[in-house]
């Protein structure tokens, strides 16, 4: 990677912890045979950013609301944040560190407020390289919020081949999950937040033939859309529910079981799963 001559080397992205998704470690592993080192665990603050040892030499963000949503909940601690952000990314440049932004989302899922739509703003305009999953997504983007289109670039998301196990077989994934390997399964998966629309397709099962279908609803609770999924199954003989922390290895078989993954969102604004 290089900006204007200079040959970038060394990366810190954020957030700083590296759970949220195996994306994550794969995109960086993808980078090392190109000579780019990842420098893990630096915090987004100026101070930590120009003395990380190895240094710096760019700041990659991948979901950036954290930084102000998660610190404050009223919007003048909101607003403050993102005042600092301003400050951390100025601060930056002027010791020679980049910003790169993967711009997973055109907004957040789950409300659009003045903070949210003033740092995506500042990142717009901040970025040196905004990074989008699909070529509608980085049109919108341009429309939306402008910038140099020469300076925003498609990277369409890859695959999780070496960060998931495989798949075993149809029958030995759905017993291990107590689901009828008789039926066409049809899976929902991942954090089960509003957005998704979990329970829109627990309650569509309706419309199907009774007793061909069974849906299963895999991944984490977030309230209240887990306590919404939980009503509209209860009492339901064709759907399971597996609403917790999953292992990789089950959530592997489902993957290789489904005969159809569902994406009932409510809302998608430009997610690698609406990459068109």
């Amino acid at each position: 990677m290089s900006t204007g001559g200079r040959r970038l080397r060394r990366i810190a992205s954020w957030p700083h912890w590296y759970e949220l998704n195996p994306y994550v470690e794969l995109f960086y592993r993808a980078l090392e045979p190109h000579g780019i080192e990842h420098v893990r665990h630096v915090p987004l603050t100026c101070l930590a950013i120009t003395t990380a040892r190895p240094a710096v030499d760019v700041v990659h963000l991948h979901w950036p609301e954290p930084y102000w949503r998660e610190p404050a909940r009223a919007l003048p601690g909101r607003l403050w944040r993102v005042a600092r952000l301003a400050r951390v990314l100025g601060c930056s440049r002027r010791h020679g560190v980049r910003l790169v932004w993967t711009v997973h989302n055109l907004a957040p899922h789950e409300g659009f407020g003045l903070a949210d739509r003033l740092g995506y703003r500042l990142l717009h305009r901040s970025a040196d390289l905004r990074l989008f999953t699909s070529a509608w997504a980085r049109s919108e983007a341009l429309a939306r919020w402008g910038g140099d289109p020469a300076r925003a670039l498609v990277v369409p998301i890859g695959n999780f081949d070496g960060a998931v196990p495989s798949p075993a077989s149809r029958d030995v994934a759905l017993r291990a999950a107590n689901v009828p390997v008789d039926r066409r399964v049809l899976l929902c998966f991942g954090d089960v937040r509003p957005y998704k629309g979990f329970d829109v397709a627990v309650e569509a099962l309706r419309h199907l033939r009774r007793g061909e279908f069974h849906l299963v609803v895999a991944g984490r609770p977030r309230e209240p859309a887990a306590a919404a999924v939980r009503r509209a199954a209860y009492g339901r003989e064709d759907v399971t529910l597996l609403i917790g922390e999953q292992p990789a290895e089950l959530l592997s078989g489902l993957l290789g079981a489904a005969d159809m993954v569902l994406l009932p969102y409510r809302r998608v604004t430009g997610s690698a799963a609406d990459a068109r």
